[in-house]
């Protein structure tokens, strides 16, 4: 489904950032480097050729090609706002390349069932958000143990480029495939439970199948849960806490059709710097 039906949903948002949405009175700027240790999940399928006539093939696991270990990987998000409330940006790469080795149970592309394979997964994220408070329970200025529940609503937009590659161990033959969206419409909510310099964070975004084109289909979730604690007197937030999304995709290429059903979790690591 093409994104421009979402587009009015967009801009009620974009009048609230302009106008008055909290954390965009006073804004200050954060600049929050991050450490993730991903892992590939789900499974994808490929269909083969018998003759020159393609034939379907089941989805393998992401076992099946050897994808089962942890990697790490790198991301950025800068913020406006007042920590909770604002404009974001985000930059993430993924790159699983060390992964086992792996036998195809099935055929997959111009490989078989029974071939020693080696994959890599990559991609690289880009997104804008902007988030705005609808509730909330703020602290008293003297109430130092007060328990603090905020709670926002939101709207995303994303760019996500990836391949996924499977080649036979040794250096043979290789079958891959391209993941891409042009653009793809999001909304979430946000919130955060916070106690003295101690918060918790929890992002929901979802996209109902909406898009400016690409080959990422279906509904698809991103979820992070953030622990966060603030250094006393100093401007540097230490961050810990976990990321999944969904990246469920289908496609041909060279005249054949795949269907992944991909996921990446990840611990996430972190600091924040103020400014």
């Amino acid at each position: 489904m093409r994104a421009s039906v979402l587009v009015p949903l967009l801009l009620p948002f974009a009048a609230l950032s302009c106008t008055g949405m909290p954390g965009l009175d006073s804004p200050r700027v954060t600049l929050s480097p991050r450490l993730y240790l991903d892992r590939l999940g789900g499974g994808a399928a490929m269909q083969s050729l018998q003759g020159t006539t393609p034939v379907d093939n089941p989805t393998q696991s992401v076992g099946a090609f050897g994808q089962e270990s942890d990697d790490e990987d790198w991301g950025l998000v800068i913020r406006a706002g007042d920590g909770f409330s604002g404009v974001e940006g985000e930059y993430r790469k993924i790159e699983l390349e060390d992964a086992d080795r792996g036998t195809l149970v099935a055929d997959f592309g111009r490989l078989i069932a029974g071939d020693d394979v080696d994959a890599r997964f990559e991609m690289d994220a880009w997104r804008i958000a902007d988030f705005g408070e609808i509730a909330g329970r703020h602290r008293e200025p003297d109430a130092e143990d007060d328990v603090e529940l905020r709670l926002a609503a939101g709207a995303a937009l994303t760019w996500r480029d990836g391949s996924f590659a499977a080649t036979q161990s040794g250096g043979g033959l290789q079958q891959s495939f391209h993941l891409e969206d042009r653009g793809a419409a999001w909304l979430g909510l946000r919130g955060r439970v916070a106690w003295r310099e101690a918060s918790l964070d929890v992002d929901w975004l979802v996209n109902p199948d909406l898009s400016f084109g690409g080959n990422f289909d279906g509904w698809a979730q991103d979820v992070e849960v953030m622990g966060r604690y603030r250094v006393p007197d100093q401007d540097v937030t230490v961050l810990a806490g976990y990321r999944w999304s969904e990246l469920d995709a289908s496609g041909t290429t060279d005249g054949l059709r795949f269907d992944s059903e991909f996921s990446v979790t990840a611990i996430v690591l972190g600091i924040e710097f103020e400014f």
